[in-house]
């Protein structure tokens, strides 16, 4: 298991400028994020001997963060004390703010951090019932938090062992298996189901419950292709799935009556007595975190035999094409409708996100290690798949080369032109880079090599301004400077700048470095005079990119600007995203609806023709052009399956028509 204080090593070796508080910051970032949304989650970097890190103010439906250090050594013991003391501390800087008084410190991070949360006080906001104080420590806690009554300041702790569970590796390796799989008598119990009758003749439902042993033992077959189509990959111990460990531990014959189950989607079943024989091609649409944290239980020697997970399987017995295609993935999407699923969880797994991981998967020579994830948790359920193996995939593939879809959003709809989107946050501006990409793709303009390489240039890009952001301690408000700051690059070279280039050469050159701090310092300059409301609320706003982009630049910079190498080809700028559906044409899609639905689906396309006439009433019909991306992906889905089913291919001119109109 890889240790918390390796890992703080490891970051300090590799940056000698942090110090030993940036350096927990940094490696507990990732646990602290399957507590709470990271946007906005700023380092304040400390220059006094006070425990808070960093953190952030309540904005929309974001809780306030205090983000305290607690300094036991490593695997020390850490006292109740020292926790009451780091919760005073907290609970004054918030009295101070509450109540407007004056806040001393000589830390201009800590400084602003403080004048962010005086705002939200200012506006009404009760800051302690809204804000969460989080403490992180090299030690080990292992009892109960408890603290004097009437407080209302949440406190949660991340200790090391917490944090460790992060970085641990699997000792045991998954076999790759297609088709069926056998459930053994000897081996592990087999589940127990009985059939529903279905009102529709494509699939049946079985209802029942499986073993956690059983449920171990058939992902230990599979691996994770089992969960592919799952909206989720492991997402590692979040609240809810430290409550699934507690369960298994504590009350294992109560599991069922607590957990909502899964649902399986499968080609074939073999039953006899109300048994499962045999399943084919089972995949886990809904219930991906229950699936693996009893795999990550029964990996460590937890007894998982006693629990019972309850069950749907869903046996698809249609042959139609659509059905084949996308009823896996409808399930999913409307069964986790039900739970906490973000929209973005769903998206990624639509064309051409699967297609850009699967090539980074494949060619990782010519992308030089750079891989694209394009759901969250995707190399956490990698780990825990290949188990020793996995070392060497993360040496072919650096946590500093990975780029998950969900980031590549703000970096994309920075640098087509939208930055106010962009400082929206990753799970807000999905939707606009989902709606870019899709109609790329669908236009056939997307090469996925060339996409991927400018992706990772972006990233590369990224960086850049991430260690400009700590070299000038000018952190706290990184989710904002950054997209306003690529966003202005690339509005100053036409959006043109060569990424490619920038790629296959390894690095970013010394003249894009220079011109992104330029453009930082300018940004940041810009954002800290924003007093009328929160900077990071401002940067949401379609008049920030105006005013940074309409500021001033000297001759020197404007010519290093000129000098910079710039495609031939089309400029990488954004258009309304209902422009490209506006240029098919009313007509043509609904033809294209009628051909799926038609010759594909039996009549009868359920939820996704039910989305599909709301995006063209609400959204083509009423907004044109100007359509909202929800809205272009309605729609989109059913053009893309259309054009999988060859409908462009049967029906390519504008006045060819499956059915006349």
């Amino acid at each position: 298991m890889t240790s918390v204080k390796s890992v703080i090593n490891g970051v300090l070796a590799n940056d000698p400028s942090k110090d030993l508080s940036h350096a927990m910051f940094e490696t507990y970032l990732p646990a602290i994020e399957t507590y709470f949304s990271g946007l906005h989650l700023n380092y304040v970097s400390p220059e006094e001997d006070h425990p808070i890190l960093g953190g952030r103010a309540m904005e929309g439906d974001l809780q306030g963060i205090i983000i305290c250090v607690e300094k036991s050594a490593y695997n020390q013991t850490i006292s109740i004390n020292s926790l009451k003391q780091i919760r005073t501390h907290a609970e004054e800087f918030l009295s101070h703010a509450q109540q407007q008084k004056e806040y001393t410190t000589s830390t201009k991070g800590l400084g602003f951090l403080y004048r962010q949360f005086s705002l939200k006080a200012k506006q009404g906001v009760d800051l302690r019932s809204q804000t969460t104080l989080l403490i992180i420590s090299q030690g080990i806690y292992d009892g109960t938090l408890t603290f004097d009554e009437g407080s209302m300041l949440p406190v949660e702790l991340i200790d090391s062992a917490t944090a460790e569970q992060h970085y641990a590796a699997s000792n045991e390796s998954f076999a790759s298996s297609e088709g069926s799989f056998i459930f053994e008598k000897h081996l592990h119990e087999r589940p127990k189901v009985f059939r529903d009758p279905s009102p529709h003749s494509s699939h049946a439902i079985h209802m029942g419950h499986i073993t956690g042993l059983t449920l171990s033992d058939m992902f230990r077959s599979f691996g994770r292709k089992m969960i592919e189509v799952n909206v989720r990959d492991f997402l590692g111990d979040t609240s809810i799935n430290k409550g699934m460990r507690d369960t298994i531990k504590i009350e294992p014959e109560r599991f069922a009556a607590y957990n909502n189950g899964l649902t399986i989607v499968c080609s074939n079943l073999e039953i006899e007595s109300n048994e499962i024989i045999s399943i084919e091609n089972p995949s886990i649409v809904n219930g991906g975190q229950t699936t693996m944290v009893i795999v990550d239980e029964a990996r460590k020697g937890t007894d998982v035999h006693a629990i019972r997970v309850p069950i749907r399987v869903v046996e698809i017995s249609s042959q139609n094409a659509a059905d084949k295609i996308q009823f896996p993935s409808l399930i999913s999407r409307y069964a986790n409708m039900q739970n906490n699923i973000k929209s973005t969880d769903q998206l990624v797994n639509e064309a051409p996100h699967p297609e850009l991981n699967k090539y980074s998967d494949e060619h990782k020579e010519e992308l030089d290690g750079w891989y694209y994830a394009h759901r969250r948790g995707m190399v956490k359920t990698l780990e825990l798949e290949m188990g020793d193996r996995f070392s060497e995939w993360e040496e072919q593939h650096p946590a500093v080369n990975r780029v998950e879809a969900i980031d590549a959003s703000t970096m994309w709809a920075a640098w087509i032109g939208e930055p106010a989107a962009a400082a929206l946050g990753p799970q807000r501006c999905f939707t606009f880079y989902h709606g870019y990409v899709t109609t790329e793709y669908a236009k056939e303009r997307l090469k996925i090599n060339h996409f991927l390489k400018q992706t990772f240039a972006l990233q590369m890009l990224k960086n850049v301004v991430k260690a400009i952001s700590r070299n000038t301690k000018q952190t706290t408000m990184f989710s904002s400077t950054l997209p306003h700051t690529l966003g202005w690059f690339s509005s100053l070279t036409e959006h043109k700048y060569d990424l490619i280039k920038v790629f296959d050469s390894g690095k970013v050159d010394d003249n894009t470095w220079i011109v992104l701090r330029i453009l930082f310092d300018k940004v940041n300059e810009y954002l800290r005079k924003i007093e009328e409301e929160l900077p990071s609320e401002h940067a949401k706003r379609r008049e920030c990119a105006e005013q940074i982009q309409s500021m001033v630049l000297d001759e020197k910079t404007l010519e290093r600007i000129q000098n910079f190498p710039r495609t031939l080809g089309r400029p990488l700028k954004g258009e309304p995203l209902g422009r490209f559906l506006v240029r098919i044409g009313a007509n043509k899609l609904w033809d294209a609806f009628k051909y799926v639905k038609t010759e594909h689906s039996d009549g009868n396309m359920g939820g996704m023709g039910r989305d599909f006439f709301n995006g063209m009433r609400f959204g083509l019909t009423q907004k044109g052009a100007d359509m909202d991306a929800r809205e272009v992906i309605k729609i989109m889905r059913v053009w893309n399956l259309a054009n999988q089913l060859g409908y462009t291919d049967q029906f390519p001119g504008e006045n060819d028509f499956y059915m006349s109109p």
